[in-house]
């Protein structure tokens, strides 16, 4: 199968959304990756409503997640950005969500009691 050679700019311009912030921790990064949500190995369609513009480190932490799971993801980053919660809370949600069985709640209590593991995956993907 070709594959198709999306740009960035067609990949925001589809999402609506700019073509420099990664779209789930919302960082700006000039060097933003296409990442296909259902992995193209696993029949994933390389086409636009497939593919997103993360950061590396968010590239990394959804591999393998699947749509479910990261258009839940995204709700909750989204909620946080638009809350103007701090970097490091999207950083924790987003490992905890990454780790089956780890129930999310946007408590700062329980949270901080992952900072180890978030901390780990982030450093040791």
């Amino acid at each position: 199968m070709t594959r198709k050679n999306f740009s960035r700019s067609q990949i925001a311009d589809h999402w609506d959304v700019w073509e420099d912030f990664c779209q789930l921790c919302g960082q700006h990064d000039t060097r933003l990756q296409r990442c296909h949500i259902d992995a193209l190995v696993d029949g994933g369609a390389d086409e636009l409503d497939n593919i997103r513009l993360l950061c590396s480190r968010c590239h990394r932490a959804t591999e393998g997640m699947g749509r479910t799971a990261f258009d839940e993801l995204l709700s909750v980053m989204t909620n946080i950005r638009n809350a103007n919660a701090h970097r490091t809370m999207l950083e924790k949600t987003l490992i905890a969500l990454h780790h089956p069985g780890v129930r999310i709640k946007l408590d700062p209590d329980l949270v901080e009691q992952h900072i180890p593991e978030i901390l780990d995956q982030l450093e040791n993907p």
